[in-house]
């Protein structure tokens, strides 16, 4: 038997139990706890278009080229040349389900793409092209639309869903990859609010095309609390890890309301306490997945040598938790079969004539304010049971967000990542 036990924080009877094995928190990932339920899967199996109804191809507050000139500087001060993202769901180019995989593929070549320029409003410039705001728009900024030409182009994935907290999962990897100076991209797995207070994002991995450098960042500016003010949270440099790009990795986040947990192919990273910092002002945000060419995270620009990738994802998938945290739950003849693990306001189990025999299976007996395990109750030794005190997942979301909520920051390239030394 395995049994998960928080000193801190369990309030609890314990009249029969026969083993113990106490064990770190970090030894069972979440999605093997039953009180975590899966919400969305991902598996690419059938192509070899995406799934229009889980991804857009597109950052909905754009057209995936936003930027008010035909170079960007990065946070090194490289200036740096626009990639056309391709917007069309139903082409192969840059993005193609095949073979059970998502493969999102960069090129070099030349490509028309749209190009969205802000102006204020009113202005001269909104004046001399006609403009004027667009009904999602706030009313002070026209857009203007250009198709301009790119040198390069790439492929991205944008859920269609917002999520706050759950364990959020990824397979990957960059077949035939190489340890090369001039591989001058990132891919990136990664969460984002477009919204402007605050800023909220949320790295679950970026990864250095260059050396395989694994990253992962929480960035949130909560500019307008003078306490808590402007957060960047990046990996420490002790952590930072090299991976070979060519094989298959895992990467997840277990975001909850008091932390965020890193996970690299099933071991515990790092862990970010939200409590006493200003992740606890994280938005849900939509999943994003790109092929960063032209890694302006990590100050890399592409050149003549450059090695152009394909980064192929065999799954995402995310599981939240299940909440009845408004429930006093009581179990009087129960089985490990029939319990149903979720985060209860208070959970007793047993009693007076009561018998409770969990033999085999797993259960999480989870409650708010306390969990009271009375006479009857038994644990056998093929039994994982986690009995513990959570705070209710409050404001846990996961739900469709609207196209255009709102217009891109003027910034967002900077914005996206802290640079990495």
């Amino acid at each position: 038997m395995r049994f998960y036990y928080n000193y801190n924080k369990l309030k609890c009877l314990l009249l029969l139990i026969t083993t113990l094995l106490c064990t770190k928190g970090h030894s069972q990932l979440p999605y093997t706890n039953p009180v975590y339920d899966s919400v969305f899967i991902e598996n690419f199996s059938t192509g070899p278009y995406m799934d229009t109804s889980k991804w857009n191809c597109y950052y909905t507050w754009g057209a995936g080229n936003f930027y008010s000139s035909d170079t960007v500087t990065g946070w090194c001060g490289i200036i740096q040349d626009q990639v056309n993202i391709s917007v069309h769901p139903f082409e192969t180019k840059n993005r193609i389900i095949d073979s059970g995989t998502c493969k999102l593929i960069a090129l070099n070549d030349t490509t028309i793409g749209w190009r969205w320029k802000w102006y204020d409003y009113p202005s001269t410039e909104c004046s001399m092209l006609g403009l004027s705001p667009e009904g999602w728009m706030p009313s002070n900024k026209c857009l203007q639309k250009d198709l301009v030409p790119y040198k390069y182009s790439s492929g991205m994935l944008l859920s269609k869903e917002k999520i706050k907290f759950g364990y959020i999962e990824m397979r990957y990897r960059i077949p035939g990859w190489t340890p090369n100076p001039h591989n001058g991209y990132s891919v990136n797995f990664w969460m984002y609010a477009n919204d402007p207070t605050p800023h909220s994002e949320l790295d679950i991995f970026e990864v250095d095309g260059r050396q395989g450098r694994f990253t992962n960042n929480v960035h949130v500016d909560a500019g307008w609390d003078s306490i808590k003010g402007i957060s960047d949270d990046p990996i420490p440099v002790s952590l930072q890890q090299n991976v070979d790009l060519s094989q298959w990795h895992t990467t997840a986040c277990n975001w909850t309301p008091d932390s965020i947990s890193f996970y690299l192919d099933g071991v515990f990273q790092r862990r970010t306490l939200n409590q006493y910092d200003t992740n606890q002002y994280l938005l849900p945000m939509p999943i994003i997945v790109d092929l960063g060419l032209e890694a302006t995270n990590f100050c890399t620009t592409v050149d003549s040598l450059t090695d152009f990738p394909t980064w192929e994802i065999d799954y995402i998938k995310v599981w939240q938790p299940k909440l009845a945290c408004d429930t006093a739950k009581s179990y009087c003849n129960i089985t490990a079969s029939a319990f149903n693990s979720k985060i209860y306001k208070n959970l007793s189990i047993g009693g007076s004539g009561c018998t409770a025999n969990f033999n085999n299976g797993k259960i999480s007996a989870l409650g708010t304010e306390y969990v009271l395990l009375q006479e009857g109750v038994e644990i056998g030794n093929n039994m994982e049971t986690l009995i513990d005190v959570w705070t209710c997942w409050e404001g846990q979301s996961f739900e469709k967000m609207s196209e255009h909520p709102n217009p891109p920051p003027v910034n967002f390239t900077k914005l996206k990542s802290t640079p990495q030394n």
